[in-house]
């Protein structure tokens, strides 16, 4: 056999076209969005879902420092744990790092949905600490809203700047 079809075929594999792509490393997943025009639109990292919150980690091509967020959705006519206006806290092995106030509210079908936001100008003090911890947990009142792992999550931090042109260096790579 020819070495040409198989070239052919590994081009076509390499070729992002358009849609999204995802590499798990642990319990974390780098993905890109790749837009109409081929470009990356967007990169993110993340961890939590089936059932748990989920917790991001995104960038676009020449942003500045990467959005840290938890998103926190309750099944139907249930209410979510963060509650609009009320103070989140994130810590990292038992350090606060960074507190926000949440928001919350009924999506267009009718599911509570809640977010807490790391503020911009604190995320470069806590990716270096997501590099370096085990857990990251996110509280409300004294109360645990989410504990999720880090494991990976260094590597998927990478592969998501890779991803959108930039170097680890927020994280100490």
């Amino acid at each position: 056999m020819s070495p040409l079809p198989l070239c052919a075929l590994l081009a076509g594999l390499l070729c992002l076209g358009t849609g999204a792509r995802a590499w798990t490393y642990g319990d974390w997943r780098a993905a890109v969005d790749i837009g109409a025009e081929g470009q990356v639109a967007d990169c993110s990292a993340g961890t939590g879902g089936d059932g748990l919150p989920r917790l991001f980690v995104s960038m676009r091509p020449g942003d500045g420092t990467p959005r840290i967020w938890l998103e926190e959705s309750a099944p139907r006519h249930y209410p979510t744990a963060l509650k609009d206006g009320q103070a989140a806290e994130f810590s990292v092995d038992g350090t606060v790092l960074a507190g926000t106030p949440a928001t919350a509210g009924l999506d267009d079908e009718g599911i509570m949905q809640a977010r807490a936001e790391v503020p911009a100008d604190v995320a470069e003090a806590v990716l270096p600490a997501m590099a370096a911890g085990s857990a990251i947990k996110v509280s409300t009142g004294g109360r645990l809203v989410a504990e999720l792992p880090l494991r990976g999550f260094t590597a998927a931090y990478l592969k998501m700047a890779e991803l959108c042109g930039r170097d680890g260096a927020l994280i100490g790579r």
